[in-house]
């Protein structure tokens, strides 16, 4: 079922955050496949256990959820604070909470997200209370922009809080308590997109940010940018960090 975004206000930046949310779902397949492939090589055997249990935080309208699903052998939860979304997840047949307070403590196995951290003021206390629900061994999956001198009116559309250095997440990491296994870049070509995004100005729908724009960014840029990834980029820069830890 398709389903259109709710009723938006340029005033309202989590419901920007919305509408970026179902272009990224509809026009960045490549883009959306690649975070998941990442992250599922890092679970190892949990991929195929059939009582592992996984948390999707911050599942929006379950891009990620469902390609999670066609791939993971266990029981897949989604966490979502919006009502609408939480709907659509629903709809698809996610077993949905509205808060990690509806988890008890030591149940999962695995908690990912991407492009959710970015949004909490306090971030290290979120860690700390995903930590908690994590069984000891428990993995930690997060995909986050990075590089603060990136900042750009959209940025600020979606509300985002931050953009991360590598120091600045490990030490969120770290002070969560968690063993960090992987941190590096991803999309190192990026970097340019967003410099273009921050010195032209974010205008949804137009311009660098057209249905257009997206389509040739996923289809022809985002390939190379992965290769450049793998042959040492995401030692040097990108748009977006991704980080592999565990509970011990």
């Amino acid at each position: 079922m398709e389903h259109a975004p709710p009723q938006q206000s340029a005033a309202q930046p989590y419901y920007q955050a919305v509408d970026q949310t179902y272009v990224t779902e509809q026009l960045m397949p490549r883009y959306n496949r690649s975070i998941v492939a990442r992250m599922l090589g890092q679970i190892g055997a949990l991929k195929a256990a059939p009582d592992a249990v996984a948390l999707d935080f911050g599942a929006g309208i379950g891009t990620l959820a469902r390609l999670w699903a066609a791939e993971f052998s266990g029981r897949l939860k989604t966490l979502e604070l919006d009502p609408h979304q939480q709907g659509i997840l629903r709809e698809h047949g996610f077993d949905t909470v509205g808060s990690l307070d509806e988890i008890p403590p030591g149940t999962l196995d695995i908690v990912y997200s991407s492009n959710v951290l970015e949004h909490i003021e306090d971030d290290i206390a979120a860690l700390r209370a995903i930590y908690s629900r994590l069984k000891p061994g428990g993995r930690l999956l997060l995909y986050v922009p990075a590089l603060q001198s990136l900042w750009s009116d959209l940025d600020t559309a979606v509300g985002h809080v931050r953009r991360y250095s590598r120091p600045g997440l490990r030490h969120a990491i770290e002070a969560a308590g968690f063993r960090i296994d992987d941190l590096g870049y991803s999309d190192s070509l990026g970097v340019a997109a967003w410099f273009a995004i921050k010195l032209l100005g974010f205008r949804p729908g137009s311009g660098i940010a057209s249905d257009r724009s997206y389509c040739i960014y996923d289809n022809l840029v985002f390939p190379i940018s992965t290769i450049l990834d793998r042959l040492g980029g995401r030692y040097l820069i990108g748009k977006n960090l991704f980080v592999a830890a565990t509970r011990p």
